[in-house]
């Protein structure tokens, strides 16, 4: 499973102008990975360090200025009050970035395997038009790609059924990926010109798949299932998973993980 790097937490500190502080004065500090006493700790360090910043009457050690700053010599628990109100930058809905209205049932229906994003392949028309084009079709997934999803927090979609966290006890998302239908990607036989060369394609196949139960499932699948029938073929896997702690940037930021993972990594 490969784990896509977040965005950075902004956590805001004000500071006292008591004289025994090292750094006075308001500042902000960026954590990478996760919000924890560690990496407030690294991050401070770097003001703590800075010749400019730091008052030369200073005694203070970076423990004692920062539990003076959060107001208590319990650094976990000041941490995690500090972290609990970390700057996420902007929340963004998840169906919009598939639909410009979020009530539609497009982002359901995708991930029910239900949509032209999921089935559709690129054809070459009598008069030379390229129509079915995924990546113009599906064109907006790019640009949340260098928009929202690289500045903001998605919400992740609970009121979907596929996504029900109080039923996720393994803090885990999988995606399954049965065809191949873009050539050039480097994930699957799929290659130009696609009315030829793109029919029924396999993608790369990096997983052994021994059952399907689409009864578990039933919001999501129409249909019951046992087993594969006359075997699996090539299918293709891609998941992801986080951390129970609310502050680490894995779980922060786990549906831009499930965005990049679902749409744009392996659909555009």
């Amino acid at each position: 499973m490969r784990f896509h790097h977040s965005i950075p937490l902004l956590v805001y500190l004000a500071t006292s102008s008591k004289a025994d502080l090292c750094i006075k004065g308001a500042f902000k500090l960026i954590l990478e990975e996760e919000c924890s006493v560690e990496t407030l700790k690294d991050a401070y360090e770097e003001l703590y360090n800075n010749e400019v910043l730091k008052d030369d009457s200073c005694s203070n050690t970076v423990e004692e200025d920062l539990a003076e700053i959060l107001g208590t010599a319990d650094l976990d628990a000041g941490v995690q009050a500090l972290c609990a109100g970390a700057d996420l930058g902007n929340t963004i809905p998840f169906e919009e970035i598939s639909h410009e209205n979020p009530d539609d049932l497009f982002t359901k229906t995708y991930f029910d395997g239900g949509t032209y994003w999921n089935e559709e392949v690129q054809t070459t028309l009598e008069t030379g038009q390229n129509t079915k084009v995924l990546q113009d079709d599906a064109a907006k997934v790019n640009r949340f790609y260098e928009s929202e999803a690289s500045y903001g927090v998605v919400e992740w979609p609970d009121h979907l059924s596929n996504f029900e966290l109080d039923k996720c006890d393994i803090n885990a998302a999988m995606c399954c990926w049965p065809q191949d239908r873009q050539a050039g990607d480097n994930n699957g036989n799929c290659n130009q010109r696609y009315d030829n060369r793109c029919k029924d394609k396999d993608p790369a196949d990096n997983t052994d798949l021994c059952l399907v139960n689409m009864n578990r499932a039933p919001g999501s699948v129409p249909v019951g299932s046992d087993g594969i029938g006359d075997g699996e073929g090539a299918i293709h896997y891609h998941g992801f998973t986080w951390l129970s702690n609310g502050n680490h940037a894995s779980s922060r930021y786990k549906v831009n993980n499930l965005f990049c993972v679902s749409m744009y990594d392996h659909m555009t």
